[in-house]
């Protein structure tokens, strides 16, 4: 798989100088494009890495999608999710139609090169000029237009007690549970039976958690935290589809290894997130892919793509018990009601979600 963006371009990068080295043919990668629209980073970024490797690439473009087998795959999904993987889905099946059985791609590793948050840890330790640099370069890379201001609120969090912290976390965490509550299209009547509020807690924890610093302060990895694990098994069960394996070079354990002992400085640094990998893969890479800053990528646009089939689904059909326990037919309504092109998700999750409900709740309760 290839993307424009660093990571998978890294893994392309490395095994075309292992094939040129071996004097191997041309090998596959498979990307998604959108040539309809003459700006868009991720296209670009794909044919400039195209130009400077050894490779034969499968371009699946947005307007060629296969919109009606995309359908298929969202009434077989084992959970809503997956359906959101479309873009993933058609590379899998691109690949699996010429034969391919394991697709390489770049997860996960904008978890494997974190940064944490070590300047309140060097603060404790005395290391007072480090944690000001650590705060600094905390926020310069988010992109924040004061990035001495915030890291000034940073160093002034150093000194408040740990009970202090605590509370903010959970008053944080309260509010912004409340928010997603009243915004779901779970019903109010699941959200108590479930016990949401513990939920939501314990993932707030986990995340909380999932920063596991060595004693010594010099190692940092969250490669082990839960949610990790479970986005790999989702991109496994939605390529099992296909037939398909998808192999992440960023999981090997020994790079692992390697990554969590990697000073936190090599990491976020001159504003640049995963700073260490950059300067590693520079030399293989166009400039504007080693070095680039956004995140954007057409995935949303692929998922976009899907919808259309799916506007005119009946939600009386849907709305019938069991189902009809679980949402909220008043925010499903005003969610089915959003514009296609809106900036809010909930049109594409309510789509997904009553698809998943029309296909998979008969076999539950027949």
């Amino acid at each position: 798989m290839l993307s424009g963006g660093l990571d998978s371009s890294s893994v392309v990068a490395l095994a075309s100088k292992a094939y040129t080295a071996e004097g191997r043919p041309p090998f596959p990668v498979f990307s998604a494009t959108n040539i309809g629209d003459p700006d868009c980073a991720e296209t670009g970024s794909i044919h400039a890495m195209l130009s400077r490797r050894h490779c034969r690439a499968t371009l699946v473009d947005l307007a060629s999608m296969p919109g009606p087998q995309v359908s298929d795959w969202w009434e077989i999904c084992s959970e809503p999710f997956d359906g959101s993987i479309t873009l993933a889905s058609c590379l899998y099946r691109a690949a699996s139609s010429q034969g391919v059985v394991s697709l390489m791609d770049g997860v996960p590793a904008d978890n494997l090169f974190v940064g944490g948050y070590p300047a309140r840890r060097l603060f404790r330790q005395g290391r007072f000029r480090e944690a000001w640099r650590a705060a600094l370069e905390q926020w310069t890379f988010q992109g924040i237009d004061s990035p001495r201001w915030f890291a000034l609120r940073t160093m002034v969090g150093c000194l408040a007690p740990t009970a202090m912290h605590s509370l903010r976390d959970q008053w944080k965490e309260a509010a912004e549970c409340r928010a997603l509550t009243a915004a779901s299209l779970a019903s109010g009547e699941l959200i108590r039976r479930v016990n949401m509020r513990e939920r939501y807690r314990r993932y707030r924890s986990t995340l909380r958690n999932s920063y596991q610093w060595h004693r010594t302060g010099e190692a940092l990895s969250c490669m082990a935290a839960p949610y990790i694990t479970v986005g790999l098994e989702r991109f496994n069960r939605v390529a099992s589809l296909f037939g398909v394996e998808p192999r992440p070079p960023f999981t090997d354990r020994d790079l692992i290894e390697f990554q969590a002992w990697v000073p936190v400085k090599l990491r976020n640094r001159d504003g640049h997130a995963k700073w260490i990998l950059r300067e590693a893969m520079h030399p293989l890479l166009p400039y504007n892919i080693a070095w680039r800053a956004d995140k954007s990528h057409i995935g949303w646009a692929f998922n976009r793509a899907v919808l259309a089939g799916h506007l005119e689904i009946d939600q009386s059909d849907v709305l019938q018990p069991p189902a009809v326990a679980w949402l909220d037919a008043a925010r499903l309504k005003a969610a089915c009601e959003q514009p296609e092109d809106s900036s809010v998700n909930g049109l594409a999750a309510a789509l997904r979600l009553l698809v998943w409900v029309q296909n998979q709740v008969p076999a539950v309760h027949p």
